[in-house]
């Protein structure tokens, strides 16, 4: 009677192989489906009616001097009570990062 001694042939690798192909295989899908498949009907409808919308916003012309030289704007004043901000920066510290 004869002895013979293989190596085992491992598998593991094979199923290695087998893992990475699927995942570069949905990885692609999931490429193809995000950044080069169509847009969806739907999405284009409702996506132009809310780009024209905006378009017609963006070609209003607002003529500042008509505004501010209104009735209505002259007639607006500012509430009572309120303090005036005081934007000046202390004089004390020259270096903004240093401490109080």
């Amino acid at each position: 009677m004869a002895i013979i001694i293989q190596e085992e042939r491992n598998k593991s690798g094979m199923i290695a192989i087998i893992i990475a192909l699927v995942i570069l295989a949905v990885g692609g899908g999931l490429t193809y489906y995000l950044f080069f498949s169509p847009v969806p009907l739907a999405e284009r409808i409702v996506g132009s009616q809310q780009f024209q919308a905006v378009s017609q916003l963006s070609n209003i012309r607002i003529d500042a001097e008509s505004v501010t030289g209104s009735s209505v704007w002259s007639s607006l004043s500012a509430p009572e009570g309120l303090s005036e901000l005081d934007t000046s920066l202390p004089s004390r510290r020259g270096n903004p990062f240093e401490s109080f």
